[in-house]
């Protein structure tokens, strides 16, 4: 049978192990781009932002043994965040184009509006970043590969499986915190805090999940916890925009009945025209986004205590497997300037 130490990831040191990793997102990145750029693939845009962000949690988390700095792990940052309103307008058009066979013939101009403004926007956000990512990236790529040629000696001899450990031990931490934070003061801001904190310890942990004893178990609890959290913060960022989209389309469709009025337009005309108000159509979708973000909430708190704990203890333990992999022990790599 196949033991941890069997497998190639292993037997890397630290510096190693993360420089491994380290190129191999910048590779997928860079083919992100590519394909954003050249594309209309309604997939680029998802692998750009995970490539992004699998990247930086790989710099933040081993920046010790890469010597990056901080400042790159920033602008990936900001380059994801020209990436957010495309994507947002990408998940609201798809909810809105879901089957709903219970809709009145009078509610349908409004949904039907809402849904040319969910995609007349995701086409902008998603030119803004074709526009944008290409050149934003590249510098980026420039700076952190320069900073990865120019790598000096390892600073502890670690093996990467044992930063490994010791990092999500540190993230796992965090992710508690922030999970004491939401019990305590639930809010959507909050919600959406705990989210990255799992996707930060997920993608961590996913490297080593498949021959480390009980690993793919563990990623199965954090990635259906951080699927609950992404319905939140979905359901969430429609309602905001609700409110800013209904002021636009009432305000409108208000002009157009008194243009009418005032015309003196015939009066089937002014019928037709009340007929397309789109304030039935935006009500009942408000009232759907409700009870949305309701089962959500009710989906979230609904996960007791235990189930938290158990989560992090699966964490936890999967971190000390590997944190004591070989020789040295987990107290061994739990150095004051890892925190």
């Amino acid at each position: 049978m196949r033991t941890p130490a069997d497998i190639g990831l292993f037997h890397l040191s630290a510096v190693d192990g993360a420089r491994r990793g380290c190129l191999a997102q910048i590779r997928n990145v860079s083919t992100s781009v590519k394909q954003l750029r050249d594309t209309d693939d309604p997939e680029a845009l998802h692998n750009l932002r995970v490539a992004l962000r699998r990247l930086r949690v790989i710099l933040r988390a081993y920046g010790a043994w890469l010597n990056t700095g901080d400042k790159i792990p920033r602008s990936l940052g900001r380059l994801r965040r020209t990436t957010n309103g495309a994507r947002n307008a990408e998940a609201a058009s798809g909810w809105l184009r879901s089957p709903r066979p219970g809709l009145a013939p009078r509610e349908r101009p409004g949904v039907e509006w809402l849904i040319g403004q969910w995609e007349q926007r995701q086409v902008r956000a998603r030119r803004r970043a074709q526009k944008r990512v290409p050149a934003a990236w590249a510098r980026i790529e420039e700076r952190l590969l320069a900073r990865l040629g120019s790598r000096g000696p390892a600073p502890w001899a670690v093996g990467f499986a044992q930063a490994t450990g010791v990092q999500i031990h540190r993230y796992a931490d965090a992710l508690e915190r922030a999970l004491i934070e939401l019990r305590s003061a639930p809010d959507d801001p909050q919600a959406h805090r705990v989210r990255l904190r799992v996707k930060s310890v997920r993608y961590l942990l996913e490297p080593f999940a498949g021959p480390l004893e009980g690993g793919a178990g563990v990623l199965a609890g954090l990635s259906a916890f951080q699927d609950q959290l992404g319905e939140l913060q979905d359901s969430h960022v429609l309602a905001e925009r609700l409110r800013a989209m209904t002021r636009k389309a009432t305000g409108r469709h208000g002009l157009r009945v008194i243009e009418s009025v005032l015309a003196d337009a015939p009066l089937a005309q002014l019928r037709r025209t009340l007929r397309d108000d789109p304030l039935p159509g935006l009500m009942a979708m408000a009232q759907q986004s409700v009870v949305r973000h309701r089962t959500a909430w009710v989906v979230l708190h609904a996960r007791s205590i235990d189930q938290d704990a158990a989560l992090l203890e699966s964490v936890r333990a999967s971190a000390r497997r590997l944190a004591t992999c070989g020789t040295a022990p987990l107290r061994a790599v739990q150095t004051a300037d890892l925190e």
